[in-house]
């Protein structure tokens, strides 16, 4: 890991197929890094994105063999949150909708205003400085709760404060997912009002209708963080509407999930309820949840589903959360909520979300948390007393 942020420098894949613009733009582009790559058409810069990864892609639109918009579709199902930025000699609307529905970092009209592609860049470079920074305060932090945890017996509590700073972190990134299509739609309104200005072709009525569209895009996005804010309000044990406390973690994950292509199904009677904690719940449900995105992008899961039902007994109620990534190896089923024990890489996990899970829902008696695998599936089985 990097240790000062200030150190980072990011690797750029330009695609454009004109010599002299290419030339122009590759000198502006050396300010920035020393791990510049260059392609001269669509399929070309794919090749080179599957070699290289690159941090930032900058490409033309119109190209020969693959335009940029090709390119970027099957670049964007790969990862769905690679970093591109489009310049382009055509403020056709068409264009301009295809790339918001990418989720792309924003466009430049040629001739390239030097200032706006620096503006542009600059904000991709500030979010991954932001995202080194989380990181590293996470990994401080992992190191500082071991540190602690050899000198105080309070180890449930530390685990506990660790965990929910681990799914802050993943919730905050979730939340800037979710804002990045709002804010290519209002940085495409201004680019679109500034040239109709220019050309003198500016009216009153489309001045309005695209100061209402930003109104409410801003008004979805201060939504947002409502959510994160009501999300981890401290709760007492009482009862608990599952359907109404799912929707609240969906709020959450909603966006990410549907732009990854992960299917959430939720077959819930929304008057059914549990005597338990609502925060509890939540926090459980999101590591459950987030542990089955990963597992669905690991093994490249075609067609990601996960679904969600509750099975009713007479006196309790399981809420069931099954994914189809393949199901937990048998050999290590037994181990899912032992503290530490992870599947995942070297800091992409910290194998204490699930154990922490079963100490929040196993806090209140006749309630409990299992784990199984079924043809492919894993499912996780959340058992609750029904509210009086």
């Amino acid at each position: 890991m990097i240790e000062n942020i200030d150190d980072f420098i990011p690797t750029i894949l330009y695609v454009e197929d004109e010599e002299g613009i290419r030339v122009e733009l590759t000198r502006f582009f050396k300010r920035y890094t020393d791990k510049l790559y260059i392609a001269t058409n669509g399929e070309e810069g794919l090749d080179m994105y599957k070699k290289y990864k690159p941090d930032i892609i900058i490409s033309d639109i119109n190209m020969p063999l693959m335009t940029g918009i090709e390119m970027a579709k099957i670049i964007k199902k790969i990862d769905p949150k690679q970093h591109i930025i489009f310049t382009t000699a055509y403020n056709d609307s068409s264009y301009m909708l295809e790339a918001i529905e990418l989720d792309i970092d924003g466009y430049v009209l040629k001739p390239v205003d030097y200032d706006k592609l620096e503006y542009k860049l600059n904000s991709i470079l500030d979010h991954f400085k932001q995202k080194l920074e989380l990181q590293q305060y996470q990994q401080k932090l992992e190191e500082r709760v071991k540190e602690e945890v050899d000198k105080n017996k309070e180890q449930e509590f530390i685990l506990f404060e660790q965990s929910t700073l681990a799914q802050m972190g993943e919730m905050i990134n979730m939340i800037a997912h979710q804002w990045r299509q709002p804010l290519g739609v209002i940085s495409t309104i201004a680019s679109s009002l500034s040239l109709k200005h220019s050309l003198g072709r500016l009216e009153c009525s489309s001045v309005d209708q695209s100061c209402h569209t930003i109104v409410e895009t801003t008004q979805a996005m201060s939504q947002t963080i409502n959510d994160f804010m009501n999300f981890n309000k401290k709760d007492s044990n009482k009862q608990v509407f599952l359907h109404k406390t799912i929707e609240n973690v969906r709020e959450i994950i909603g966006a990410e999930f549907e732009s990854i292509g992960i299917e959430l199904d939720v077959n819930i009677d929304k008057e059914l309820s549990v005597y338990h904690n609502a925060t509890h719940i939540k926090h459980t449900l999101l590591n459950i949840l987030i542990n089955a995105r990963d597992a669905l992008i690991e093994n490249s899961i075609d067609n990601m589903l996960i679904n969600m039902y509750v099975i009713e007994d007479e006196n309790l109620l399981t809420l069931v959360i099954k994914d189809n990534a393949g199901g937990i190896p048998k050999e290590i089923i037994d181990r899912v909520f032992e503290s530490y024990f992870t599947t995942k890489k070297e800091g992409k996990g910290t194998g204490i979300g699930l154990y922490m899970s079963k100490k929040m829902i196993t806090s209140i008696p006749d309630s409990y948390i299992d784990v199984d695998i079924e043809e492919g599936c894993t499912l996780f089985k959340l058992k609750f007393k029904k509210s009086a």
